[in-house]
């Protein structure tokens, strides 16, 4: 399984930064894995979110990998509101030193993104941390973070 990340050009207005796994928009791999049709609609939150406080928070959880740990990434978001308060897809990253997973995904339940009503998903995604770190790097740059 490869991450990888690049303009997503299907958006009515302009092309916007995300994330693909293998050849597959994030958004259709966790609507699939979760058979949740109505994910596939979401936006990345990592390029869409209008909040300061959001954004950072986002992208803190999304780089803290270092090490070994388990942490709740916020990944999509409504496109309408583009805020923590409307939905917002969560995945459990866990980093090991070799690979990092996303084991489960679901909805979160409140704005500090601490509570989340977990999917059934039919498979965990799991990505070398060479290519998760290679990837993240480049979505950084499409998502001009950090912005100074």
């Amino acid at each position: 399984m490869r991450l990888s990340a690049r303009l997503h050009d299907d958006h009515p207005h302009a092309p916007y930064p995300a994330l693909y796994v293998d050849d597959s928009s994030l958004q259709i791999v966790i609507a699939e894995l979760t058979q949740q049709p109505d994910i596939s609609i979401l936006v990345p939150a990592h390029s869409w979110l209008h909040s300061e406080v959001e954004l950072e928070k986002a992208w803190d959880r999304l780089l803290g990998f270092a090490g070994t740990q388990t942490m709740l990434v916020p990944l999509l978001v409504c496109p309408d509101d583009m805020d923590f308060g409307c939905e917002v897809v969560v995945v459990e990253q866990h980093s090991t030193e070799s690979h990092i997973s996303w084991s489960r995904m679901g909805y979160a339940q409140d704005r500090e993104i601490s509570q989340v009503n977990w999917l059934p998903c039919s498979r965990p995604l799991c990505f070398s941390r060479e290519n998760f770190t290679g990837a993240l790097s480049d979505y950084m740059e499409l998502c001009r973070w950090p912005p100074y």
